[in-house]
């Protein structure tokens, strides 16, 4: 798979970025020093290299006085993104005011760097290549959910996903890194479960809780072939408890960081 591949679906963004930079008169230099983004990053986008994130379309946006074109394209693109039946959690994630999320073989989604996504999705039997590219995009675009300043997120990780090798070992070290940024920072709660944890119910595999605006309780599971949205009472309590035991037998926080921040410097 090409970098280009994973962005398919926003090469019309590149397109317009690139004739609208165009009749501004502006290098990639001076957008980049306009925007206070390198001029590295401004290339990349237009060459369909990097996913544009709502940040920086906006002020790209901005600058080259589009009026929010940038910004219309990104969206539509994003809309196909998502695989059918994760399409509802999305819209679920995006209304929740605390999401708690237990995580058994990797980094949660919500916390993954491009990189790792790439890297995790590679060897995928389940994608077509297209397809690929097209969760990536879709990854990305959920994690700006947490810049939500009404949002309270948690995620529990266990030990594996630390020391589980996706990709190269480069990779794993800025997705840890990522995840030291994410505490230090105050986007997300991050706690470990250690393998001296033994068999806690965990095993069992990965789920996450949301709390909404208006009180109501839902969650999410998935399995290899699709995801379910659990909205019934009796089935949240029973995941309720499972998170409960989970975080009993997590790290503290600064536990948590002391461990990730070790395990970042074994990839080096």
């Amino acid at each position: 798979m090409t970098a280009a591949d994973s962005i398919a679906e926003l090469s019309p963004y590149a397109a317009e970025l690139r004739q609208a930079r165009g009749k501004a008169d502006l290098t990639q230099a001076d957008l980049a020093a306009r925007t206070n983004y390198s001029t590295a990053l401004v290339s990349m986008v237009e060459q369909g290299r990097r996913v544009p994130t709502l940040e920086f379309t906006r002020r790209v946006d901005e600058v080259l006085g589009t009026d929010g074109l940038l910004e219309r394209i990104r969206s539509y693109s994003l809309k196909g993104a998502a695989v059918p039946w994760f399409a509802q959690w999305i819209e679920i994630e995006r209304e929740a005011v605390e999401l708690r999320s237990f995580e058994l073989a990797v980094v949660p989604g919500l916390l993954q760097t491009e990189e790792y996504i790439r890297a995790l999705l590679a060897n995928s039997n389940q994608l077509r290549r297209d397809q690929v590219g097209e969760q990536v995009i879709a990854r990305l675009a959920r994690q700006e959910l947490l810049n939500k300043a009404t949002l309270r997120a948690i995620f529990v990780i266990d030990e594996s996903a630390l020391r589980r090798p996706v990709g190269s070992p480069s990779i794993m070290g800025a997705q840890l890194q990522h995840l030291i940024d994410v505490v230090e920072q105050e986007i997300g709660e991050v706690q470990i479960v250690p393998f001296t944890a033994g068999g806690y119910i965990g095993v069992a595999g990965a789920f996450t809780l949301a709390t909404m605006v208006d009180g109501a309780e839902l969650a999410y599971l998935e399995n290899p072939l699709d995801g379910t949205v659990v909205d019934g009472v009796g089935q949240w309590r029973a995941l309720w408890k499972a998170w409960e035991s989970v975080r009993a037998v997590a790290l503290p926080p600064s536990q948590s960081l002391a461990m990730i921040r070790e395990v970042a410097q074994s990839w080096k």
